[in-house]
């Protein structure tokens, strides 16, 4: 099987590219190769390869820029997606498309099912939401696509949470971090492990609703704020001898920092369905943390 990975750079592409199984051939694509926001680059790129998947990974994902970069945003998040599907349509091939909690307006208190509606914050999750739409309105009765959902990626790999934090804890003596913020982090490598699987799912299963593109959602078990994820980093970090002393943390409300970007209060996805469909069983994310912070040891 032929995959072309679009964002191979990211901490999710290097997490894919580690976790491959042998019998798929993966062909990486970067912004270097591949220029998201050019639709004559993109047909061009896909249709010379001719995959059987793409693992669209490729994203504008910086959300306090993306209020000031809508149209960056916008071409990157929305309208390649776009592009990619127009372009299914004339192969053979399907598209794997990651996407994000921040499509939700945070205003729920139970998990967010993968059928809810739509309704974002921000710029970045407005136009991941046009991304899912456009995928939807162009692909949806074409059994070639699904898009998958996850929330508070990271791993021991590229620009994320944990890295960050832990370099903080190291050269801080106090930290402030957001406690009314409520989620769930996911590590790459088992969001890494559900993109391949879904590409193994038999098409029947994968596709069992003729007229809908199948939305899944990933994340790790259990639920944090960041307050929660930044104390355990600190704990693991010191148990695993990364980090001697660390910083001091201070809980606080997001009103603490003070920005024209609005977040969701609460951002739980329902995995339940997806772990079914995949046969996987979630891992409670303290787990997933102290295994990625344990192979910054081991590499």
């Amino acid at each position: 099987m032929k995959i072309l990975l679009i964002g191979s750079n990211g901490q999710l592409g290097k997490a894919l590219i580690k976790s491959k199984p042998q019998d798929f051939e993966l062909i990486l694509s970067n912004k270097n190769l591949l220029n998201l926001e050019n639709k004559k680059s993109i047909s061009s790129f896909i249709k010379e390869i001719n995959p059987d998947w793409i693992l669209n990974c490729g994203a504008y994902t910086n959300v306090e820029k993306a209020e000031k970069e809508k149209e960056l945003a916008f071409k990157i998040n929305a309208e390649a997606p776009k592009a990619i599907s127009e372009i299914l349509l004339e192969t053979n091939g399907k598209l794997l498309h990651i996407s994000t909690d921040f499509v939700f307006d945070g205003n729920r208190t139970s998990p967010y099912p993968t059928h809810h509606s739509r309704n974002p914050l921000n710029a970045y999750g407005y136009t991941k939401c046009k991304g899912e739409e456009f995928i939807e309105e162009i692909l949806s009765d074409k059994h070639k696509a699904v898009i998958l959902r996850t929330s508070w990626l990271m791993g021991p790999y590229g620009n994320n949470f944990a890295l960050k934090m832990l370099s903080l804890l190291q050269n801080k003596n106090e930290l402030k971090v957001v406690a009314d913020q409520k989620g769930c982090p996911t590590s790459t490598r088992t969001l890494a492990n559900a993109c391949w699987r879904i590409l193994t799912v038999k098409e029947k299963e994968l596709f069992s609703k003729a007229d809908a593109v199948p939305i899944l959602h990933w994340s790790d078990e259990g639920y944090a704020t960041w307050y929660d994820v930044a104390i355990t980093i600190s704990e693991i970090s010191r148990e695993l001898g990364l980090i001697e002393t660390p910083a001091k943390i201070i809980p606080v409300d997001s009103q603490a920092y003070p920005s024209t970007t609005k977040r969701p209060s609460y951002s739980l996805l329902n995995c339940l369905s997806t772990r079914e469909l995949l046969q996987l069983k979630g891992e409670n994310w303290r787990s997933t943390l102290k295994k990625d912070l344990e192979s910054l040891i081991i590499n």
